[in-house]
């Protein structure tokens, strides 16, 4: 049940330009779920998770905890890939 909420929800997901990709999250056992996104830049994250994406979120599922991580390599055993992203530093602090 929870896979196909997840696949029907991440359709939605598709055309957002600047999102590499979404990992759905759970533990059936406590009754928790989330997402980890992988977008192009900060620019891409932000303008996801504004007023109105947080508004979204709260009304469908309940109020988001966001976190925001540098993520420097994405490794895709799926497809061989290694994708290496550059990030600057002090636009981050």
């Amino acid at each position: 049940m929870a896979a196909a909420a997840a696949a029907a929800a991440g359709a939605s997901l598709t055309y957002r330009s600047g999102l590499i990709r979404k990992n759905y999250i759970c533990d059936l056992d406590k009754s928790i779920g989330g997402g980890i996104y992988c977008f192009e830049n900060w620019e891409e994250a932000d303008s996801w998770f504004d007023e109105e994406g947080i508004r979204w979120l709260t009304d469908c599922y309940s109020k988001p905890n966001i976190e925001y991580f540098n993520n420097a390599v994405i490794v895709d055993s799926v497809s061989g890939r290694l994708a290496t992203l550059v990030i600057d530093v002090e636009s981050v602090q």
